[in-house]
């Protein structure tokens, strides 16, 4: 019964959440039921529909030939052209020299510019690699747009990626069992072969830069249509303003640790999904995600002896600005573990230095939880919930199962709580199912850091009170009012991880409803 219903709500859930809040029209090819046309119950179509999403944002030179929307046509095909200079403004000279760099630069305010964000001296020292048949551009084409905008942008696009590859990793039967699983299939190559021609190694297969942006959003902003009509040089005569796609790149001279690491890990969830069909090209997302995320912990940088602030973070011009880069770099390093069986990439996540002991005997963490656990006396926890900017969610929903460690588990598990339970004086007034009104008691904060728990024993844990997210009136978890499915949705996926993990179907039927 457990797998059946696993089966069943997961389909409805497997893609994650989207790139951003967006409506989908039923296509020709939906199961779509006619006489119920407000069907809540057919996940098959649920999950069709939110596939569908990532075919509406395919954006390159053979959109044309996926055949999933016969509306779509080949866009932004000058992506394949992109000159290989310095960015250049339109009105003359060269953009901010610190442009590129997370600041937002000169290029965010304006957005009329060309090139990229790399130095001419750079791109002499690496032309070899940048430009290897020497027309003097960088090839681009392909790739997700970021919702209705037309600009790619990295995180949001890394993230999406890895998560419905996630979705498909752990619930493989469900789109097998709905016909699916070539959608899946075509849309993660679709994305994780970007993700590899964004990618510039050299010999030594290292990485000499990784293209984590085309486009630019306030430009992109000035001009809404069809990613079809987006031609190079589109003007707009209201905002005096032309369509220009400047290219921002990940390298040493302008790092972009979290963007590089949120690529390392779709491929590497890449890796898992096609290692067994194809493993050549699983082989390849393999090593580009080795390569990327060994170039993620080298230009990953901290300023000065303050381990809570990175400058090394990519830039956005003020659209998906990143809060730091331990999440993203924690998230492909767990999947790395997943690929490798290293455990040394789990080390890397909640590694503790020992040799120092606080006054109540705490050792401070020297991985990446260090971020958001200062020392083995405390155990955050994860209010939030797994989204393009907080992928700490997915990292313990994979992290709990390789370590059994009570911090893991409780992290995990104290998230779903949260956004799933209510007080009891809430709850007996509630007109909906309320999973939990509770939370599993696990231990002393400096207790759970190094104590073993299988997950069958969660369920005879005590429980205390705590804290709750706000919910409608239906029982709709809001953590925000703008795109607020998106995150039940990553949390429902997220509830379903944790029912395959433990056999507890608590969160199970919460995710369903």
């Amino acid at each position: 019964m457990i797998r059946k219903l696993l089966r069943r709500v997961s389909a409805g859930l497997l893609s994650g959440v989207m790139i951003a809040s967006a409506a989908v029209s039923p296509v020709s090819a939906a199961v779509v039921d006619k006489e119920n046309p407000n069907n809540y119950d057919n996940f098959a179509e649920a999950l069709q529909l939110a596939l569908c999403f990532y075919d509406a944002n395919k954006c390159g030179d053979e959109v044309a030939d996926d055949g999933y929307y016969t509306w779509r046509g080949n866009c932004h095909v000058k992506d394949g052209m992109i000159p290989l200079v310095p960015m250049q403004s339109l009105g003359g000279g060269k953009a901010n020299e610190d442009s590129g760099k997370g600041d937002g630069g000169a290029s965010a305010a304006e957005g009329l510019y060309v090139g990229t964000n790399m130095s001419q001296e750079f791109i002499d020292a690496n032309k070899k690699y940048l430009d290897p048949d020497g027309d003097g551009c960088v090839d681009l084409t392909g790739g997700w747009h970021d919702a209705g905008d037309h600009v790619k942008f990295g995180l949001p696009g890394s993230y999406s990626a890895s998560t419905v590859g996630w979705g498909y990793y752990e619930f493989r039967e469900s789109y097998v069992e709905t016909g699916l699983q070539k959608h899946v299939e075509d849309e993660l190559r679709w994305i994780n072969d970007y993700f590899l021609k964004a990618t510039f190694l050299d010999d030594d297969g290292n990485v000499v830069a990784y293209c984590y942006q085309v486009g630019e959003g306030n430009n992109d902003h000035n001009y809404w249509c069809a990613p079809e009509l987006q031609v190079d040089d589109t003007y707009v005569a209201t905002s005096s303003c032309a369509v220009k796609r400047p290219a921002y790149f990940a390298t040493t001279e302008t790092p972009a640790s979290d963007q590089t690491a949120g690529a390392a890990a779709s491929l590497a969830v890449n890796y898992l999904n096609f290692k067994d069909t194809d493993p050549e090209y699983a082989q390849k997302c393999l090593d580009y995600a080795l390569a990327l995320y060994d170039f993620s912990v080298k230009t990953h940088h901290e300023v000065g002896d303050d381990t809570q602030t990175v400058d090394s973070l990519g830039y956005d011009g003020g659209f998906y600005t990143s809060s730091y880069d331990y999440d993203e770099l924690a998230w492909a390093a767990v999947w790395l573990y997943y690929c490798t069986e290293n455990y040394d990439y789990i080390d890397d996540i909640i590694s503790v230095d020992e040799s120092v002991t606080g006054e109540m005997g705490a050792h401070p963490y020297t991985g990446y939880m260090k971020r958001i656990i200062k020392d083995t006396g405390n155990c955050w926890q994860n209010i939030w919930v797994h989204c393009w900017d907080t992928v700490w969610g997915g990292v313990f929903a994979k992290l709990a199962p390789v370590t059994n460690i009570s911090r893991d588990w409780y992290i995990f598990r104290w998230n779903l709580e949260f956004w799933s339970g209510l007080s009891e004086a809430d709850a007996a007034n509630a007109d909906f199912d309320v999973p939990v009104t509770k939370h599993k008691y696990f231990g002393m904060d400096d207790q759970l850091w190094n104590t073993k728990i299988t997950a069958s024993e969660i369920k005879d844990l005590p429980e205390t009170d705590g804290a709750w997210i706000a919910k409608s009136p239906a029982g709709f978890a809001v953590v925000s009012d703008y795109g607020s499915a998106r995150y039940n949705t990553a949390a429902g996926l997220c509830a379903m991880v944790y029912a395959k993990e433990t056999n507890d179907l608590t969160f199970a039927e919460w995710a369903k409803d």
